[in-house]
């Protein structure tokens, strides 16, 4: 039985010295496998809080992967006013690091315990694509304001139940839902919109992204859990494209590579047309060189000429003279982002991001796919938001 465990191991590992061709262990399913006794929560802080603070935004963590770790928890770290309440991940072990870590008072196998925790105020979804529409629309109808990694959902069921989840929250709840199309919130985006503000003609936009090699067998790739690249990674720049053309997209044509190599998203040129006359294109590439830049914005229009490279150079040129915008660093807008949604939440208002302009964004990803497969132009069917 399991209760023989190490005694089997030492049989295994030859410390103990005994025949064997194979070893089962058995289990009292009424002892280990009732889910009810399962160990769900382990709290880590000991820490009381019984009167909430004004002002003090508390937050859950669905998921906890490379995006967690490497940019979004450093981020709320440097964050006045937040209280890091809970985490739930699959992995125990990566929980409590990342609990321990930052000062997350527990932590938790079931999802659940976050979304009915009545103290957490917004929860994060960090999980694999395939699962943010499920977690979003659990999220709003348990009262809770959202931040989900991009994308915002892989398929057009899962789109049209978070529309219908969104719409029918009761007013009083007014969650905020913010999706993590963080390039409109770059300093560099920013500055660049601002300098077109004036000009009263349509613009035309191109976006080259140097995205880099990835595996056929990449769960970015898996149409179930990724959603491919299109869905999961050319998001940020059609939602890009809508911000600086204050437009949403019309129609759209896309052509691929098709290679044994690679999948057909993976490069491919993709050309809108924005409600305003503006027109776009993303030419969204596998194919090349990671010592060339990797994002490389070029705006169009009145006479002007804009240029965003890489997120951490931008100029503007009009009448021959050239202005510049340099950084330290790459900044893609995700501290700016996050801010932004906490300000709102604070204060009240609507948030800067309109609903329907994710919306928008996913629908146009679905229709890119669509002119693959079809060979032809798409027209982007709007639905009520």
């Amino acid at each position: 039985s399991i209760e023989d465990a190490i005694e089997a191991y030492e049989i295994i590992t030859g410390k103990k010295k005994e025949e064997f061709l194979g070893i089962v262990l058995t289990y009292d399913k009424e002892r280990y496998l009732n889910k009810s006794k399962l160990v769900k929560r382990i709290n880590i802080s000991s820490k009381e809080v019984s009167v909430r603070k004004k002002d003090v935004i508390n937050i859950g963590l669905i998921g906890a992967g490379l995006f967690a770790q490497g940019t979004l928890l450093p981020i709320l770290k440097d964050i006045k006013d937040l209280r890091f309440r809970g985490i739930s991940t699959l992995t125990g072990i990566k929980a409590r690091h990342t609990a321990e870590k930052y000062g997350f008072e527990y932590i938790t196998s079931d999802y659940r315990e976050i979304l009915c925790d009545e103290e957490i105020d917004l929860v994060f979804i960090l999980t694999p694509h395939g699962s943010h529409a499920r977690f979003v629309c659990e999220a709003i109808k348990a009262g809770k304001h959202v931040f989900v990694e991009k994308p915002l959902c892989i398929n057009k069921n899962e789109l049209k139940e978070i529309i219908s989840t969104y719409n029918s929250q009761p007013k009083t709840n007014n969650c905020l839902l913010m999706v993590d199309f963080n390039r409109r919130f770059s300093p560099y985006t920013r500055w660049l919109k601002e300098k077109f503000s004036n000009i009263r003609e349509p613009i035309a936009i191109h976006c080259t992204v140097n995205a880099g090699y990835l595996p056929k067998d990449s769960w970015v790739h898996d149409p179930s859990e990724g959603g491919g690249r299109i869905i999961g990674e050319v998001c940020h720049f059609v939602d890009l494209i809508q911000y600086i053309t204050s437009a949403t997209p019309e129609r759209v044509y896309a052509e691929c590579i098709f290679s044994d190599k690679y999948t057909p998203s993976d490069n491919v040129v993709i050309t809108m047309r924005m409600s305003n006359g503006a027109i776009s294109s993303i030419s969204y590439l596998s194919s090349g060189d990671k010592a060339y830049l990797r994002e490389r914005i070029e705006v169009f229009g009145g006479g002007s000429v804009g240029v965003i490279e890489n997120f951490k150079y931008a100029y503007f040129i009009r009448g021959g003279k050239k202005k510049k915008k340099w950084g330290i660093t790459v900044d893609r807008g995700h501290k700016e982002g996050v801010e932004m949604l906490l300000k709102t939440i604070r204060n009240g208002g609507k948030f800067f991001v309109d609903f329907s302009d994710y919306v928008y964004t996913t629908l146009t990803t679905f229709a890119i796919e669509e002119s693959i497969r079809k060979g032809k132009p798409v027209e982007i069917v709007g639905v009520s938001c």
